[in-house]
């Protein structure tokens, strides 16, 4: 016998004037449409055993008798989020709209018309659909993909995780800076002694590198003469329009100016002097920052 298939919509009967029977069959983003021209779907369950969503499908057809009268009937297969079902009368695919499901019942909007078994209700039991947290999978790597977890406001101030990632604004608030302003990172920064040599054994000398107690991209500092200092970058700046602010300490007697004075990308020069004299000293803490 000959079979027809119709232009149908996912979830609806086909339009065509042809004597056939339309029956979709879903469950979630599964779509299996069986449609012939049999007036019956007693082979629904072996035509449709191959089907698989990722589990072990059981499919199950219960067939109820209407009266006429009666809108609500037991059910032979406990309906739950797992079971997807479609329903027929007399061989004609029911609109979901005209009946509803407990656990055990189905009711009708309306009466099913007498008959015997002339009500089909097809159930398919999806036994092994297995559910994968997000967490399951492998996070993101600076040499693998895979999920990335943004990081709080806190853990960004702390600055100790290696696992999250920060988005702009996350940044902006771990510098605690407020407002729209653009915020500019320091480049460089150095605490050195310049009265000591490198070791903190002795006194500093003129040609030699000094004591640093801390810095950040700084490699050494040499003493070129008394209060003038070479300060060496690690990583060059990208020019030498860059901006160099120092402090030093105060001796008790005279005002004492830190002076950057010369620019390179590699390096820049900064001296410590008498601000009423204009005498270069040596000094015990100086403090540059540098910000491009």
């Amino acid at each position: 016998m000959a079979t027809y298939i119709p232009n149908a919509d996912d979830l609806t009967q086909p339009t065509e004037d042809k004597q056939v029977v339309s029956a979709a069959l879903e469950f979630r983003t599964l779509k299996v449409k069986v449609e012939s021209n049999q007036t019956r779907l007693d082979s629904l369950e072996a035509n449709l055993s191959a089907v698989s969503v990722g589990g072990a499908n059981t499919i199950n057809v219960q067939r109820l008798s209407g009266d006429g009268v009666t809108t609500t009937f037991t059910v032979a297969f406990a309906n739950s989020p797992s079971v997807g079902f479609q329903v027929y009368i007399s061989g004609v695919y029911q609109q979901k709209n005209t009946y509803s499901f407990t656990t055990t019942q189905i009711s009708f909007s309306s009466p099913p018309p007498a008959g015997t078994d002339n009500i089909e209700i097809v159930f398919i039991a999806i036994t092994e659909l297995q559910t994968v947290p997000v967490h399951a999978h492998d996070p993101a790597t600076e040499s693998t993909s895979g999920f990335v977890e943004l990081a709080t406001v806190t853990e960004v101030q702390a600055g100790t995780d290696t696992a999250r990632a920060v988005t702009p604004a996350g940044l902006r608030n771990g510098f605690n800076a407020s407002g729209s302003a653009p915020v500019y990172a320091c480049r460089a920064w150095v605490n050195f002694d310049g009265t000591r040599n490198v070791d903190n054994t002795g006194a500093s000398t003129d040609g030699q590198p000094v004591f640093i107690r801390a810095s950040g991209n700084v490699t050494s500092v040499v003493k070129i003469s008394t209060g003038n200092y070479m300060v060496n970058f690690t990583t060059a700046m990208p020019d030498a329009n860059y901006c160099a602010v120092g402090s030093c300490s105060y001796d008790g007697n005279d005002a004492i100016a830190v002076q950057p004075n010369t620019y390179y990308v590699s390096n820049f020069h900064v001296g410590t002097v008498k601000a009423n004299l204009g005498a270069y000293l040596d000094k015990s803490i100086v403090n540059v920052v540098i910000f491009r």
